[in-house]
């Protein structure tokens, strides 16, 4: 099996708990897995790749947003 090398990033923002308004407390963290979007090498299974060490959706981008109370 070849080597398969990813780039994952995260960056966030956090937003100071004693301020006005409603963004008060907020965090948001932005995430991007296999940026870069490489598909897995193939292996010589049912499936055709590493199914316990690769996720097959390939690019996956999320946002997360949380309160603080």
């Amino acid at each position: 099996m070849s080597a398969w090398t990813t780039v994952d990033l995260q960056a966030g923002y956090w937003t100071t708990e004693k301020g006005p308004g409603w963004l008060s407390g907020m965090e948001f963290t932005l995430n991007a897995v296999n940026v870069f979007n490489h598909d897995p090498p193939f292996v010589d299974s049912e499936w055709g790749y590493d199914v316990y060490n690769v996720q097959a959706l390939g690019r996956v981008v999320s946002l997360d947003v949380k309160k603080r109370w």
